[in-house]
């Protein structure tokens, strides 16, 4: 209590709780947890709330923890993934994204390869979208060989078994 992420989770926490009934919130610093640790966390959880940052610090500990093999059993039981901006980015197939705007840097960590989550079937997410990142996105997303879903800060893409859908 008192840090910075126990301070974000009780926030969360509360949010979720009102907005979506869900009470199960744990939180984990990636960087400083992994193992049995990790996957007993996320098994206890009802949400895995992928917070904001530097792309490729999280992309390169979301790997290294195993956390998507994790994610992947939590989502199967019907546990929600929100994903914010980084979280966005790495819920995608690549989090080579995040070199289009070059606002992130991916020194931070060791280079590895690019392949992040791809937790919705083969597409990638470019976030914080606006008119002024069109031409960027229209000819960066040429290279790649999946859909690229463009969200703006007022937007979300969902899916579950009732379909997928772009939401704001």
């Amino acid at each position: 209590e008192g840090s910075p992420l126990a301070d974000a989770v009780t926030d969360f926490e509360l949010h979720l709780r009102r907005d979506f009934n869900i009470s199960r919130v744990e939180a984990a610093e990636l960087a400083s947890v992994g193992g049995d640790e990790l996957r007993s966390k996320v098994e206890r959880a009802d949400c895995v709330y992928v917070e904001c940052g530097n792309t490729f610090f999280l992309h390169y500990y979301l790997v290294q923890t195993g956390m998507k093999a994790h994610l992947q059993a939590f989502l199967d039981r019907g546990g929600l993934y929100v994903g914010s901006s980084a979280g966005t980015i790495c819920a995608g197939k690549t989090a080579a994204i995040a070199l289009w705007k070059g606002w992130d840097n991916p020194s931070v960590v060791p280079k590895i390869a690019y392949d992040s989550l791809d937790l919705l079937g083969g597409r990638s997410f470019f976030p914080h979208y606006s008119s002024q990142w069109k031409s960027l996105v229209d000819s960066e997303s040429t290279s790649l060989d999946h859909e690229v879903v463009t969200l703006t800060d007022s937007q979300c893409f969902s899916a579950d078994e009732s379909g997928e859908r772009l939401l704001g």
